[in-house]
């Protein structure tokens, strides 16, 4: 693999948002040599995203390269630019975020002084089209916004993953991992939908195989919030596209964290899991039926009946096929391949 950065931004219809982008990656600055390239992957767009990312990238030095991705899905997206990719680290842009100018050269430094991160994340800044809601802050982690962790550095915690925005990943390890067999049981979004998980799946399969995952606060971006998602009927939605994703995060977590006794079972039984939907929704009831006879509008009843309930529906819409998830996923050949390319 060659040594460098392979800057990939998945675009759907972004003409208005792609120009920001390539600004600030224009502006990186390196104190030494860097390779690096930018990757942009036509997601099926129907505007003129290309034309305008044309234009708009005028550095000479820096390739930019356009390929299509005709198959809708970020997830989609993003597996074309990383087989496009010329470089061993892919740092995943998302047409909505703009770079401070040492994030190439910091991302650089900090894989190359750990061969055993396969994933870095930094932190999001929010900035808003209209105005700041009053609940963002408190929700600020599901628009891929605030700090990761409490401290810089490898991400001990199991159960801990990073958000999509401007990760990157070292690729001859997803390669690897994709040559033992690994698919994405989620997807993120696709198109104008709703969805989300696939960064989550991501982080987790990276763990099974044994690599480690990596915060730095000084990664930071600005991440642009357009007016139509900062309202409380789109949040709602995207807490329900959480609580769908979970139905397999949860699997991977319980896997990864080697659960025993009932917080095993409860999760890779599939009429426990059932059951233990059917609780959690119980113990939010409550708060949720106040909130609605009280005709308040507080967020966090909500979230959590909506993210429940969508959380039991896919379970149920998984059914038989819960099991085969569960056996995939302990048996994967790519668990652990971190510590057997060690031992050989």
């Amino acid at each position: 693999m060659i040594e460098g950065v392979s800057v990939v931004i998945c675009t759907y219809n972004g003409s208005k948002r792609i120009a920001s982008v390539l600004d600030y990656l224009a502006k990186q600055r390196f104190e030494k040599a860097v390779n690096w390239e930018i990757i942009l992957v036509d997601n099926a767009s129907e505007d003129n995203t290309v034309e305008v990312a044309r234009n708009a990238w005028n550095s000479g030095t820096i390739p930019l390269h356009i390929i299509p991705e005709p198959k809708k899905g970020l997830s989609n997206a993003r597996g074309a630019g990383i087989r496009e990719s010329h470089y061993n680290l892919v740092c995943f842009i998302d047409d909505d975020n703009w770079v401070n100018p040492i994030y190439i050269e910091r991302i650089f430094d900090i894989m190359k002084s750990n061969p055993g991160v396969a994933l870095l994340g930094g932190q999001g800044e929010a900035v808003f089209e209209g105005e700041e809601p009053k609940w963002f802050h408190e929700f600020q982690q599901a628009f891929a916004v605030g700090p990761q962790a409490n401290k810089d550095g490898i991400m001990i915690h199991k159960s801990s993953f990073l958000y999509g925005a401007g990760l990157t990943l070292r690729k001859d390890v997803w390669n690897r991992i994709i040559e033992k067999g690994f698919t994405f049981c989620l997807s993120d979004r696709t198109g104008t939908s709703i969805t989300s998980g696939g960064d989550a799946e991501m982080c987790y399969a990276i763990r099974l195989a044994g690599y480690d995952l990596y915060y730095d606060s000084k990664l930071t971006f600005k991440h642009y919030m357009p007016a139509g998602r900062m309202s409380v009927p789109y949040f709602i939605k995207l807490a329900g596209s959480f609580g769908k994703a979970t139905a397999i995060t949860d699997i991977y977590d319980s896997v990864l964290n080697n659960n025993k006794g009932i917080e095993r079972v409860k999760v890779q039984n599939y009429f426990l899991a059932l059951l233990y939907s059917v609780y959690n929704i119980l113990l939010v009831l409550p708060a949720y039926f106040k909130n609605k006879l009280l005709k308040r509008d507080l967020i966090q009843p909500q979230f959590e009946f909506t993210y429940s309930v969508e959380n039991l529906k896919q379970k149920l819409q998984l059914n038989r096929s819960y099991g085969n998830y569960v056996l995939s996923i302990k048996n994967a050949a790519w668990r652990n391949i971190h510590e057997r390319l060690q031992v050989n």
